[in-house]
């Protein structure tokens, strides 16, 4: 896996020679690298086809919750991370080679939160929790969608992992459809409770 700073050669290269890119996320880690991206796109003629790895809209799971979600009302979206602790020392926390991992990892989950809106996000608000030396990977933000949806995401490495890793829930119409891992969903309306455990789809790129 190539280390994050390594993504900007990757994609202007697959600009230059036209090819088409699957990379991993993010797609860049600075804005500054984001407004070059930006600039050569505009002096391109013909782009090649460049998709980011943003593989868990993909899952049979989230198909699923797709089907119980009523797009004629706005929702809620809590979306709950677990992510853990890393070494220190890791790459991950350079700001050259990783940014941190708000830029490293919740690109996914932003992904995932407008996946399932359908909705566009026009505004963000965000707290980080204490010193500066865990702000950026113990957070909760709130994000205001175009159709009335309110959805946020809670980040944190602070918690046990002996918890779920990964929580999505949607509450709408008087109604909690909640996704676990991408292992169980469970759907909560009065007094019913409704379990379906689906496939997880693995994808693995060498």
């Amino acid at each position: 896996m190539e280390r994050h700073s390594d993504h900007l050669e990757t994609i202007k290269k697959s600009i230059l020679s036209k090819k088409n890119l699957l990379i991993e996320k993010p797609l860049c880690t600075s804005r500054k690298e984001l407004d070059e991206i930006k600039k050569l796109i505009n002096e391109i003629n013909q782009l090649p086809l460049i998709l980011v790895g943003h593989n868990r809209r993909y899952s049979q799971i989230i198909k699923e919750l797709i089907k119980k979600i009523d797009y004629q009302s706005p929702m809620m979206i809590n979306v709950s991370i677990n992510a853990g602790k890393i070494d220190k020392d890791h790459w991950l926390y350079s700001k050259e080679e990783g940014g941190n991992r708000i830029i490293s990892e919740c690109s996914h989950f932003i992904d995932m939160i407008k996946f399932i809106s359908k909705s566009k996000i026009n505004k963000i608000s965000a707290n980080g929790l204490g010193s500066s030396e865990v702000k950026f990977e113990n957070f909760s933000s709130t994000f205001s969608h175009d159709d009335g949806s309110v959805s946020s995401l809670m980040y944190f490495s602070e918690g046990s992992r002996s918890a779920p890793r990964e929580i999505f829930e949607v509450i709408q119409n008087g109604k909690l459809i909640r996704v676990v891992d991408f292992k169980l969903i469970e759907s909560f309306e009065k007094n019913l409770i409704e379990k379906n455990i689906a496939t997880t789809l693995v994808f693995k790129i060498k």
